[in-house]
């Protein structure tokens, strides 16, 4: 085989389809846990903004589990999609086009934006959410993104092998940006380097354990018969 070089994308596809005609995730203005009534709760759902009278179609096949109008929701439909487990809800509608025990499909139109509730004060819009034993959020299963992973800057050929951490390294428990560090090693300490991403080593402890640790973190054993005091995995 000949080396080479190649480029890795993730594509996130939304797994039912985005519930405005017309409109796509950037019609998006208020996020799944934006603060409420003064921080008092937090936003159960995602507000997609469009026009008056826009449609909101079924993201999905289901059956109309309720329907009504309340001070808080205004006009809305609750959707059972059986195939997922999961209650779609649709809040704030001008108009509703299903009544409850209707059979729906995917891109049927069951209402359309409105401002009613207590969204009377603000611009036209659908509050969206979906519940699953609890509100989740919907963002990921309607949006459509490209990803290129981080460039790996970290060596590949310490992958598999045994290395020295240096003294006062923090372990992580992801290597996302704000993960949470659960333990520090005051002394030099052994382990094996298990994964690389972006920055960050995945290694391995004697005790079974592991975690994240930043590349500079590595000191890879160049001498076999190299000996260190040191007192194994400190976690």
């Amino acid at each position: 085989l000949r080396g080479g070089r190649c480029r890795v994308g993730i594509r996130e596809v939304p797994s039912i389809g985005f519930p405005e005609k017309g409109r796509n995730s950037r019609a998006i203005a208020s996020f799944f846990g934006d603060p409420r009534d003064g921080g008092s709760r937090d936003h159960h759902g995602v507000d997609i903004f469009a026009p008056r009278h826009t449609p909101v179609l079924a993201p999905s096949n289901g059956s109309v589990s309720r329907v009504g109008e309340g001070d808080i929701g205004g006009r809305y439909v609750w959707l059972y999609d059986s195939k997922r487990s999961m209650y779609l809800y649709f809040a704030h509608l001008e108009t509703r086009e299903v009544e409850r025990g209707d059979q729906v499909l995917a891109g049927q139109l069951i209402g359309t934006v409105g401002n009613s509730g207590n969204a009377r004060t603000t611009a036209p819009h659908l509050h969206f959410g979906i519940y699953s034993n609890g509100p989740i959020d919907p963002f990921h299963f309607i949006t459509e993104t490209d990803t290129v992973p981080d460039r790996i800057a970290g060596d590949t050929l310490l992958l598999g092998k045994m290395v020295w951490t240096s003294p006062r390294t923090i372990i992580r428990n992801s290597p996302a940006t704000g993960s949470i560090s659960f333990d520090t090693l005051m002394m030099d300490s052994l382990a094996k380097v298990t994964a690389l991403t972006g920055k960050q080593y995945r290694v391995q402890f004697s005790d079974g354990s592991s975690g994240y640790i930043a590349e500079e973190r590595v000191e890879q054993i160049r001498d076999t018969k190299e000996n260190r005091t040191y007192p194994g995995s400190m976690l």
